[in-house]
């Protein structure tokens, strides 16, 4: 016959937590897997609950998700080029910011109608900027063509990355967009 008491067959399983001052080498490790544990299962449901339910803004209908408003038509020089901030909502998985800045882009203008570039170069995500003949990058001296945004020179891998864009009742609209810098694949992120 054993001198262990019947009770403590199950190992833990039914034992009161030990009170302060009570907890041994032994009790310490086993409250210590208990809470790791705990905590473990915690962790995963919140992965699976994020999963699952999403974040609080995620659901929410943005409505013409990515469009951003660049003002009036006639703030932009016929037949030449301008670089202006997007400017809207910005929003994380649990905050919204209204009315800042969200981007840079080049926006080029014949006539009536408009094409926009992505103000970030490919190369290293550096400020392109406008100059006489060219849209330049300082960052490496790369140059590109005004009108297609097409390299011209430097060590960018592509040329910049066009926008989509419109002119809805005389407002320029641009669908802002950031891309993958460093790679020669055109890749949104």
């Amino acid at each position: 016959m054993s001198d262990k008491d019947p009770a403590d067959a199950g190992e833990g399983v039914g034992k009161p937590l030990p009170q302060a001052g009570e907890v041994d080498r032994r009790g310490f490790l086993e409250l210590a897997g208990l809470c790791l544990g705990a905590c473990a299962g915690a962790g995963a449901l919140g992965v699976v609950g994020t999963a699952v339910i999403g974040t609080p803004l995620s659901k929410e209908a943005s409505g013409e998700e990515g469009w951003y408003d660049l003002g009036p038509l006639a703030r932009f020089p016929d037949a030449g080029a301008k670089k202006v901030p997007v400017r809207g909502e910005a929003r994380d998985a649990f905050l919204r910011f209204s009315d800042r800045s969200v981007g840079r882009v080049v926006v080029v203008r014949e006539g009536e109608r408009v094409h926009a570039f992505s103000a970030v170069c490919p190369h290293n995500g550096c400020d392109v900027y406008v100059g006489e003949a060219e849209l330049i990058c300082p960052c490496h001296d790369s140059g590109f063509d005004i009108q297609s945004g097409e390299r011209t020179r430097g060590e960018t891998p592509r040329g910049l990355d066009p926008l989509e864009t419109q002119v809805a009742e005389g407002r320029v609209r641009v669908r802002y967009q950031r891309f993958q810098t460093g790679t020669r694949e055109r890749k949104r992120i």
